[in-house]
């Protein structure tokens, strides 16, 4: 059942708020929210929230700054986050999302670790809104580091019953080849399946990564351990 409660501003004011966090959830920041009282009798009010929710914000553009490897439409194809054009209307990747903006970062990180720039990172990302065009542009910048290869690639399994030989042919990662971090997944995946197969389901593998910063080489050891046994009682 309904109940009344005593008229409070400052609530009234984080109500607002909440509003207004709600609307720019969904990209719009143009977005006006008035609370306005209607007198009643016996000392009530009624609240009225009058809202205009405006037009959503897009974005304008989407910058990169330090980026050498990669043009800038390369860049934004790793996006979910995209610029408005004349498409847009068949889709809403144009809208501001800082959430998205979040993954989008994560994105751009696997894809510099894909294609070898193992020090590759984030060092900002701003979104600034431009009140008057109703949009953001968005600027990225990077330090992507020195393109790496894998040097000394090898697995050590520290199971007695099964040898680093009887596992080497699991290995995705060649010598020489371009650093792929995809490709030490896959390797820890097929690795753990091997072993697995051999009587040790439990087994864990992890890498063990040695960064060569002069000849920009990253040695790999795919360590495999047999791990705690697990029992099934049911």
């Amino acid at each position: 059942a309904f109940r009344s409660r005593a008229f409070s501003r400052s609530t009234v004011q984080s109500d607002v708020q909440r509003i207004y966090d709600v609307y720019r959830r969904t990209g719009r920041y143009d977005v006006t929210v008035e609370p306005k009282t209607i007198n009643q009798p016996n000392g009530r009010v009624d609240l009225v929230f009058e809202i205009n929710e405006g037009r959503k914000a897009t974005i304008r553009a989407i910058n990169f700054v330090g980026n050498r490897a990669f043009g800038n439409q390369r860049l934004r194809d790793q996006m979910t986050t995209g610029e408005t054009g004349i498409l847009s209307w068949l889709r809403s990747n144009d809208v501001y999302d800082a959430d998205r903006l979040n993954a989008d970062q994560e994105a751009l990180r696997r894809f510099y670790l894909r294609n070898g720039y193992a020090d590759f990172r984030v060092v900002s990302a701003r979104a600034d809104f431009d009140p008057a065009a109703n949009a953001f542009t968005i600027t990225i910048e990077m330090d992507e580091g020195e393109q790496y290869r894998f040097g000394q690639v090898d697995v050590e399994s520290n199971i007695r019953d099964v040898s680093s030989a009887e596992l080497r042919s699991a290995i995705r990662t060649t010598s020489g080849s371009v650093y792929n971090v995809e490709l030490i997944d896959k390797t820890l995946e097929d690795v753990t399946i091997a072993v697995a197969r051999r009587g040790y389901a439990f087994a864990t593998v992890r890498p063990r990564g040695e960064r060569d910063a002069s000849t920009r080489t990253v040695n790999v050891v795919y360590v495999v351990e047999e791990g705690p046994r697990v029992y099934v009682e049911r």
